[in-house]
């Protein structure tokens, strides 16, 4: 198999997700010491109790991380994940003026706006597979000690300690709920941002006329379908069953056409986040 080089884009890729994730942490979180989870977030709190910059605790925490966590990872990912840290790093440092400037007191509006940010930034880094060190490698370095608890699990726990932790440093258990919503929106942006806007459609048509339905979809819609063998389990009947992939705008129209077809068929429609390949998107 041929091996995948770090490509110019994805570089560029990992710098605008770690640039965007420190506006998130200089503007937003850390003037209202809201910390959604992750080492940037232990950042967070570790800056409000002592005040030493949140560039200086994250490379000092990731440093032992990564060195901790060197022989589990690939060389490419050994490459990523330190282009991740000193990427961040350096970003944080160089936006630190920017928490000086007052955006608003609203503690919910800042962090919705952070939260926006950082689910961005990090499903940028996300989609070229890289990350920024903090909690992937805490993971990956717990799962060999606990093994059976996944890693996604220990990265998970991770975080919610941390927003815990949030409302105790701070004494207030509104910062801790804020931090706690700021973690959600961040997974759920950065989550769209992976998977894409474009949610496609799924059909699966099963009727005695899908040969009239397929028809109809490949002069209507200009879409392929692809016959599937299947059978009823009460009656042993054999059954063609149509599968079909259709944009979102397509739903409609589809749907009246297999009703003017065959109005008694049995249709099971279900989203799927993304359709690759020919009429669609092309495989990156």
């Amino acid at each position: 198999m041929k091996k995948e080089n770090i490509t110019f884009l994805d570089v560029l890729t990992l710098f605008i997700g770690c640039f965007l994730m420190s506006l998130s942490l200089n503007m937003f979180f850390n003037p209202h010491s809201v910390a959604p989870g992750g080492i940037t977030g232990f950042a967070i709190i570790v800056n409000s109790m002592t005040g030493i910059p949140l560039w200086v605790i994250n490379l000092t925490l990731n440093i032992p991380l990564f060195i901790l966590a060197y022989k589990i990872l690939s060389k490419k990912d050994c490459v990523k994940t330190i282009l991740g840290i000193i990427f961040l790093t350096l970003t944080l440092k160089y936006t630190i003026g920017l928490s000086e400037i007052h955006v608003t007191d609203d503690v919910l509006l800042a962090s919705i706006s952070g939260s926006i940010l950082m689910g961005v930034g990090l499903g940028f880094i996300f989609r070229i597979n890289g990350t920024t060190g903090g909690t992937d490698l805490l993971g990956l370095i717990l799962n060999r000690f606990f093994p059976s608890l996944s890693v996604p699990i220990l990265m998970g726990s991770a975080d919610c300690i941390v927003v815990i932790l949030s409302g105790i440093v701070t004494k207030e258990i509104e910062i801790g709920l804020y931090s706690a919503i700021s973690l959600y929106i961040i997974v759920k942006i950065s989550d769209i941002i992976i998977e894409g806007f474009n949610n496609s459609k799924s059909f699966t048509i099963i009727s005695d006329k899908y040969k009239e339905i397929s028809s109809s979809i490949l002069e209507e819609l200009d879409r392929g379908a692809t016959i599937l063998k299947g059978e009823g389990v009460y009656t042993g009947n054999k059954k063609n069953v149509l599968l079909v992939i259709v944009s979102r705008r397509q739903v409609v129209t589809l749907k009246k056409l297999v009703k003017e077809i065959d109005p008694n068929c049995f249709i099971i429609i279900t989203s799927i986040n993304e359709a690759l390949g020919n009429g669609f998107k092309s495989i990156e």
